[in-house]
C-alpha cells in the first residue's frame, strides 16, 4: 500500500496526509519519509500500534482459520462503525465496500493491525498533527490517541461525538476541523 500511495503524492506542490483508521499507520510511515512538500498530518480514529493489545492472543487463530466475514451480521458491523448515525445511505456504502473486500484481504488487515508499530516514526515527526477522535468509537479506543499524544504533546486532538467512521458520520464537522487545520498549516 505504501508504494501505491507514495507514487500518487504530489511532487510539485505542498500537501497534507490524512490517514483514517487502518490507513493511519501508513500515513505515519509515509510522513516519516519527510517529503519536502509535506505540511501536516491528519489522523482520524487511528493508531500507531495495536489498538486492542488484549486481543493479541487471537492472532494465531486469525492466521490459521478461514475468516467468514460475510457471516458477521451487517447490523452488528454497522452499529460499531456508525452508531447512532447509521443510515440507509451508510448501510449501502458498507455493503458496497464489503463486496469489494475479500476475506483474505480482511484477514491480512487484521494481522497487520496486530503487528503494527510505527510509534518511533511518529515520535520523530516534526510537522503539525491533527487527530480527529470519535468519542463513541468502539473500534479504536481513546487510549490510542492518548498514547499518540504522549509521544507528541503538541498534537491537536479534536473530539467529535460519533462512532468510528467519523468522516462518514459527521462529514461537515470533520471538514470544518480539517479546513481550520489546513489554514493553520498553510503558512
Amino acid at each position: 500500500l505504501a508504494e501505491r500511495v507514495r507514487a500518487r503524492l504530489p511532487r510539485d506542490r505542498p500537501f497534507v496526509l490524512l490517514g483514517e483508521s487502518f490507513a493511519g499507520p501508513l500515513a505515519i510511515s509515509l510522513a516519516g519519509e519527510l517529503s519536502p512538500n509535506l505540511r501536516g498530518l491528519i489522523l482520524v480514529a487511528t493508531f500507531a500500534r495495536n489498538p486492542r493489545p488484549r486481543l493479541a492472543w487471537l492472532k494465531p487463530w486469525v492466521a490459521k482459520l478461514p475468516l467468514p466475514l460475510r457471516a458477521v451480521p451487517e447490523t452488528l458491523v454497522a452499529s460499531r462503525l456508525f452508531g447512532r448515525h447509521r443510515s440507509q445511505e451508510l448501510l449501502k456504502l458498507l455493503q458496497r465496500v464489503n463486496r469489494q473486500i475479500t476475506p483474505a484481504v480482511m484477514k491480512a488487515r487484521l494481522l497487520a493491525v496486530a503487528e503494527v508499530e510505527v510509534s518511533a516514526i511518529f515520535a520523530r515527526l516534526r510537522l503539525p498533527v491533527l487527530y480527529l477522535r470519535a468519542t463513541r468509537d468502539r473500534v479504536v479506543p481513546a487510549a490510542s490517541s492518548q498514547y499518540l499524544q504522549r509521544l507528541r504533546p503538541d498534537m491537536k486532538i479534536s473530539d467529535l461525538a460519533c462512532s468510528h467512521c467519523l468522516l462518514q458520520c459527521l462529514p461537515e464537522d470533520a471538514a470544518r476541523l480539517i479546513l481550520k487545520f489546513l489554514d493553520q498549516t498553510s503558512g
